[in-house]
């Protein structure tokens, strides 16, 4: 079950960008066939989007549809800007910017879309942690491992990535 449930209800949240573990770049080509030939020709001057930051925005969007005061992405990306991989130091950077409520850390262990046509799955493991910013307590923690993700009738690798992060997102509130 991937159901966080130790959360209080309607607190202000602050998802921190999701931290890649998996040792791969994982980005996404641009769904624009010219963008994406720039891309790899190296002429393009956009950063690409990553699974990453698909998943910080559908746990975002998540904790906003069950009733949470979410920080927008970009504030929180500027409080954690080292990208911190323990709850404890995300929680004392929260302090440091005045935020206020729960923060988020996840991790991404695997995301393995190689496969996705033919199993109609992503498979993915992923630590999440929720810890108040007031005291440091860790309220809930989440472990998948391995998980095969629906990604349903997803006709691009974009689009596979989106109906992932929805899923895993929905399933963990």
């Amino acid at each position: 079950m991937l159901r966080l449930t130790n959360l209080p209800a309607r607190e202000s949240v602050t998802v921190a960008p999701v931290m890649n573990a998996t040792g791969l770049p994982l980005s996404l080509p641009p769904d624009n066939p010219l963008a994406a030939l720039r891309q790899e020709l190296g002429l393009g001057d956009e950063k690409p989007v990553t699974i990453s930051d698909v998943l910080v925005n559908r746990l975002l969007l998540a904790f906003q549809s069950h009733g949470y005061q979410a920080t927008q992405v970009e504030k929180a990306r500027a409080v954690f800007s080292d990208r911190s991989t323990e709850i404890a130091k995300l929680v004392e950077e929260a302090r440091v910017a005045g935020l206020k409520g729960l923060v988020v850390l996840a991790m991404l262990r695997r995301w393995d879309d190689s496969r996705w046509v033919d199993t109609r799955a992503v498979f993915v493991s992923m630590d999440v942690t929720v810890a108040r910013i007031s005291d440091g307590q860790v309220l809930d923690m989440r472990t998948i491992r391995n998980q095969p993700v629906p990604v349903g009738a997803a006709t691009t690798i974009v689009q596979a990535t989106d109906d992932a992060a929805r899923w895993l997102a929905e399933r963990l509130l």
